[in-house]
């Protein structure tokens, strides 16, 4: 079987121009889901806005941004001051629950879960300008690689959790809730990081195989998987 490769050297370009002018800015509106998620469970403002450069009173304005660096510290200061381990994932969740973008509709006119990986592939700056999707389909199956546009550092683990995090429940959703433990329909998380401390939380809160200390971060699909047709699927 000849491997398809699913990418968009637009994109590349798009995000290395970005990522060399330092351009990438996040709209406050995306970032105020991990300031109420982190008040509430009490942390520190103060702490959480140290080394930022911000102040309270932007989190009021809807039409701000901030630049990337000050999204990056502020995500290292949640990683070390959150009590909750699976942060990333519920905020993930949280995201795929609350925000029916252009990106998310497109996906589920799909036929089948390889045509909705490669739609993702293919418009990929929609979904995030952080990573960067590669998708591939060899004789075994699917392998969708994330790999960061910038020097993420202790931030990394945020980011490719929460990645994970809203493709996993995307797929879900796109699929009917199937069972992804099944004969031959399955799908595993690779990540190129150590296994934190609260390993038990990625079992509870994914139902496929997560496996940390990998060569890449990738999601690796089988060729069931890939065959199964989007519920929402108008054939």
């Amino acid at each position: 079987m000849a491997v398809m490769k699913y990418s968009n050297e637009h994109n590349r370009a798009y995000c290395s121009e970005f990522q060399e002018a330092g351009q990438v800015y996040i709209s406050i509106s995306r970032i105020k889901p991990l300031i109420k998620m982190l008040l509430m469970n009490k942390v520190d403002l103060a702490a959480l806005l140290s080394g930022t450069g911000l102040k309270l009173q932007v989190f009021t304005e809807t039409d701000k941004s901030i630049s990337f660096a000050q999204y990056q510290q502020l995500v290292v200061n949640a990683l070390r001051l959150s009590p909750d381990p699976a942060l990333a994932l519920r905020l993930g969740e949280q995201s795929f629950l609350h925000h029916d973008g252009l990106l998310a509709t497109r996906i589920m006119s799909s036929e089948t879960v390889e045509q909705a990986m490669e739609l993702l592939t293919r418009y990929q700056p929609l979904f995030t300008q952080i990573l960067l999707f590669d998708f591939e389909v060899n004789e075994h199956g699917g392998v969708l690689t994330l790999a960061p546009h910038f020097e993420l550092g202790e931030a990394l683990p945020y980011f490719m959790e929460y990645t994970c995090s809203v493709i996993y429940s995307l797929g879900r959703f796109f699929l009917g809730g199937v069972d992804l433990t099944g004969e031959g329909i399955s799908a595993t998380i690779r990540l190129a990081y150590p296994a934190p401390e609260s390993r038990q939380v990625f079992d509870d809160f994914f139902t496929i195989p997560v496996l940390f200390d990998q060569p890449e971060n990738k999601i690796t699909i089988s060729k069931e998987l890939l065959a199964r047709p989007i519920i929402f699927s108008n054939k």
